[in-house]
């Protein structure tokens, strides 16, 4: 449950298909976040994920905000498809990460992703 300030996110994509680096997870998944980033970026979001560093996570229509926590705290906001696809349309991260989908942008989708009704 993602509800407040220092709570540790629930990740329930632990135990699903796919093992890598300590973390199973869907190979759609995967392979969708491979679109979007490179391989240490991806590896890092999983990490960030699974260790509950998305710390607070709310949705307000299309848009998903969250803090993650790091050496720092950043804030992340992510819009979502509207089309019914989950993939993000737009995303944005106060951190100074050169990549357009950085480790926080990933990690709070992920957990977002996961969090939604199957």
């Amino acid at each position: 449950v993602l509800t407040g300030w220092g709570e540790r996110a629930e990740f329930p994509a632990v135990g699903r298909i796919r093992q890598r680096d300590g973390v199973a997870l869907d190979p759609e998944i995967v392979a969708m976040l491979a679109a979007y980033a490179d391989e240490a970026a991806v590896r890092d979001a999983l990490a960030y994920a699974v260790a509950g560093r998305v710390v607070l996570l709310a949705q307000y229509g299309d848009r998903v905000r969250s803090v993650v926590c790091g050496r720092h705290a950043y804030a992340v906001e992510v819009t979502v498809s509207a089309s019914g696809e989950r993939t993000p349309a737009r995303v944005s991260c106060s951190c100074p990460s050169w990549r357009p989908y950085c480790k926080h942008i990933l990690s709070t989708w992920l957990v977002w992703h996961y969090t939604q009704e199957r």
